[in-house]
């Protein structure tokens, strides 16, 4: 058994801000949380990050093609980008890479959009030097059962029924790149039964409140977007309430920095407040839980078996937001502690 006593704490589902904490850990696991009168250390613990959309491989084309557009790039038949990943020899070393980046800076969870069907998926596999956190989600075609996920490029992908269907029989959870440069079909798209989109940028609202109604989650990607001059329809997709994800995306183009991400987000809305703040910390945290399926128990309470992370509080002041804080990513990184 040990404990852990800390001057700040982001509780349970909704990231409850609770000070003078002490947790106690056994059996790779939160036994107990509760307030404390004793000395506590000067850090903010909460759960450490997820990065629900990111392709690690395209750590090997960094700052490729500035000023190509997006279809040229990443059409998954054709694009530059499969035909570049086809030549390298050695991408197991860009997933690693990409990993230990994310690692050090607070992140262990990370779903990895495997391209190359199932030889893209034995590279992950390879890379990622069975890191507990790394999630492959692969695409077909090939013998791709044993991914984590399925991951599919667009919702027209050739056997994307097929294969959606067979994950959802496996209790794998299902993921698909929907309307990021167009408005795309939402009917053929929930035929998929995914369980979370990534991008959504051509949505309107009330798809938006079919997607929520559905239990289907968005993972924004916002640097990524921005790079490839897409709009940006965080506010709405808040404002309706969808579950929010947040990914990093192509490696190549955005850091795998979920830090980045967060305050690009936050600096993205038109109304910046605590609130605001804890829903997107939600976003990268606790939020993961049920549409990547976890086997974890993410939220920090009695329980969780997910690792913490613990970040320095001295950087706050009377009257400072934590949450504001950390979305501006005020708080260096201590430790990562896997219970």
């Amino acid at each position: 058994m040990r404990s852990l006593r800390a001057k700040y704490a982001l509780l349970g589902e909704e990231l409850y801000l609770a000070e003078d904490v002490e947790i106690v850990i056994e059996g790779g696991k939160v036994v107990d949380v509760y307030e404390t009168s004793k000395h506590t250390q000067n850090v903010l613990v909460m759960p450490s990050l997820i990065n629900a959309h990111v392709h690690t491989a395209d750590y090997s084309l960094l700052e490729l093609w500035p000023e190509k557009g997006l279809e040229e790039i990443v059409d998954p038949r054709a694009g530059l980008k499969i035909r570049a990943l086809e030549q390298e020899e050695r991408l197991e070393r860009y997933v690693w890479e990409v990993i230990k980046i994310s690692y050090r800076r607070g992140t262990f969870a990370l779903a990895d959009f495997r391209e190359q069907g199932e030889k893209g998926l034995e590279i992950g596999l390879r890379g990622s030097k069975g890191f507990p956190g790394y999630l492959p989600f692969a695409r077909p075609p090939g013998n791709i059962w044993k991914a984590y996920g399925l991951g599919l490029p667009e919702m027209n992908y050739p056997q994307a029924f097929e294969y959606a269907k067979k994950f959802k029989e496996m209790n794998k959870p299902v993921a698909v790149h929907f309307a990021e440069n167009k408005e795309e079909d939402l009917e053929e798209l929930l035929k998929l039964e995914p369980d979370f989109v990534v991008h959504a940028n051509f949505v309107p609202k009330e798809w938006l409140e079919e997607l929520k109604r559905r239990n289907v989650a968005i993972a924004k990607c916002l640097r990524a977007n921005a790079w490839f001059k897409l709009p940006n329809n965080l506010e709405e997709v808040m404002e309706v309430g969808v579950k929010l994800l947040l990914g990093t995306d192509n490696a190549g183009w955005t850091e795998p920095d979920l830090w980045r991400e967060l305050e690009f987000a936050f600096l993205s809305l038109k109304e910046r407040d605590e609130e605001r703040a804890r829903e997107l910390l939600k976003a990268v945290t606790v939020n993961a839980q049920e549409p990547l399926k976890l086997p974890w128990k993410v939220p920090l309470e009695r329980g969780s078996n997910w690792p913490l992370l613990l970040l320095n509080s001295k950087p706050l002041r009377p009257g400072s937001s934590p949450y504001i804080a950390l979305v501006k990513g005020r708080l260096p990184i201590e430790s990562l502690v896997v219970p």
